[in-house]
């Protein structure tokens, strides 16, 4: 009898693991078929988007976008998925990070230029508003028949799907945050449709490497848009600056800050977090990055309405070059670049 048992304990334990394992299987599977990624997805969900949103809530539109560029071959599937395009998005600034909800979570233009994303980019739109959905998927499939690759915004503009391709009536779409699987099944709420440009062309100067950064501004309380490379400048004149988020195209930026008053901060790397405290102005900025290039920096002073002259070290005590600003003294603007 205790033979018996313990051979139907043996029989329960290996059904339970064979459960288990084809679970995870199972899991593993959905979330490597491009053509079903959800944004909800359990690898990537919980990943942030923005300052108050996941990417299971507000990551639609960067779903939609990874499933296209496996889609049109230029992302592998194997390597790639929407929480590797949401983290490259992320460290590269293309994120929005805003205390109001309206502005928070955002994706950049730039995250889809030909400038900035050569091999991926946003050619146009084309707006749906007030048409048929006849008209709708005969301007789809013309859009496919001429080489490009579309995301349509759903749901009265709340949501993105990426279209698979056109049948004589309808459109068949991969929809990252639900089960509808044709374009019909959204008919009185499509809005207008995105479309991308695939190509294996490389980057005008592949060596380039760009820093996108962005201030929070003391008197709109929120973290202002980003800016690239010294193309303009992060912050408004005349307002603190209490905070900075900075990234890289590629590599790694580290840098700290000194509040009025105060002492220096602790260092930030990428977008780990920001430097400063907000409500608290800053005097004080030094940056390294790992890269091998060189970081130049500038700070503007509020009070005397003039740009300090550019620094490129990184030393709290060097004030020649360590560091950029004029302790006692607010900023209100800052410009970065490398060469």
């Amino acid at each position: 009898m205790k033979r018996s048992n313990r051979i139907l304990s043996l029989c329960l334990v290996f059904t339970m693991v064979l459960c288990i394992f084809s679970m995870v299987i199972k899991e593993v599977t959905a979330a490597s078929n491009y053509t079903t990624w959800k944004q909800y997805d359990s690898s990537w969900g919980s990943k942030t988007v923005g300052k108050n949103g996941t990417m299971a809530n507000w990551g639609c539109k960067i779903t939609a976008l990874a499933i296209l560029m496996v889609h049109s071959g230029v992302e592998n599937e194997s390597s790639f998925n929407p929480g590797t395009l949401r983290d490259r998005y992320t460290n590269a600034g293309y994120i929005s990070y805003s205390d109001n909800i309206s502005s928070d979570g955002n994706l950049s233009d730039n995250a889809v230029s030909k400038t900035y994303s050569p091999n991926f980019y946003k050619v146009g739109t084309v707006d749906y508003t007030y048409s048929s959905f006849s008209s709708i998927r005969s301007s789809i499939n013309s859009l496919l028949n001429s080489g490009y690759f579309v995301e349509v915004r759903v749901n009265n503009n709340q949501h993105s799907v990426a279209v698979k391709d056109c049948t004589a009536t309808d459109v068949n779409i991969m929809d990252p945050g639900y089960s509808k699987s044709t374009l019909s099944q959204w008919d009185g709420t499509i809005i207008k449709a995105i479309y991308y440009k695939a190509t294996s062309t490389t980057p005008v100067n592949p060596g380039k490497i760009s820093v996108t950064y962005q201030t929070y501004d003391d008197v709109k309380k929120e973290f202002l848009s980003n800016v690239v490379d010294a193309q303009s400048y992060a912050g408004i004149f005349g307002h603190d600056v209490d905070c900075l988020y900075a990234s890289l195209s590629s590599g790694n930026i580290t840098y700290k800050v000194h509040y009025k008053g105060g002492s220096w901060l602790s260092e930030v790397t990428n977008r780990s977090d920001y430097a400063g405290i907000k409500g608290k102005p800053i005097d004080g900025l030094s940056i390294k990055t790992d890269t091998g290039r060189t970081i130049h920096y500038r700070v503007h002073l509020r009070a005397s309405g003039k740009w300090l002259p550019y620094v490129t070290g990184y030393n709290t005590s060097d004030s020649n070059n360590g560091f950029a600003g004029s302790l006692g003294q607010e900023i209100d603007a800052i410009q970065i670049y490398l060469d």
